[in-house]
């Protein structure tokens, strides 16, 4: 019987290979299907979803409202936040809720930008606002 170090060439415990149970069709079925079924059963009693997003706390909810309010407004919006944090999902649930959503979503990270860039990618310039505006751009 061979042995395969559970660990990374230190002197870790080893365990027996067993190839037969690798092949063993019955041991190879993923456990997905029946997770995914259990979700589907339970994902009616889930209310407190918005699109893509689902929470429950009041924060969640309070989020699910100033999105609500910001998608029936006709301006830009900036969100902030710190690496992870779910911007970009915030982002395209206002962009899906608004009239704009037949548009195309401008995303755009600034942390990316030159400092000196921000302003004229956000807002535009107009020729020869610098050197190299050639033209007007909105």
């Amino acid at each position: 019987m061979k042995q395969i170090s559970a660990g990374t060439g230190n002197t870790s415990p080893t365990l027996p290979a067993r190839p037969e149970r690798a092949l063993d069709p019955a041991r190879r079925r993923s456990p997905v299907g029946p997770l995914r079924a259990a979700v589907a059963q339970s994902a009616p009693e889930i209310e407190s979803g918005f699109g893509t997003i689902i929470g429950e706390a009041p924060v969640m909810r309070s989020l699910f409202e100033a999105v609500a309010q910001v998608a029936d407004c006709d301006a830009t919006v900036l969100l902030i936040g710190e690496t992870g944090t779910g911007k970009e999902m915030i982002a395209r649930e206002i962009h899906e809720r608004s009239a704009r959503r037949n548009r195309r979503l401008v995303k755009l990270n600034c942390a990316a930008l030159p400092s000196e860039l921000v302003e004229s990618e956000l807002f535009g310039y107009e020729k020869g606002a610098f050197t190299g505006a050639i033209s007007q751009s909105l």
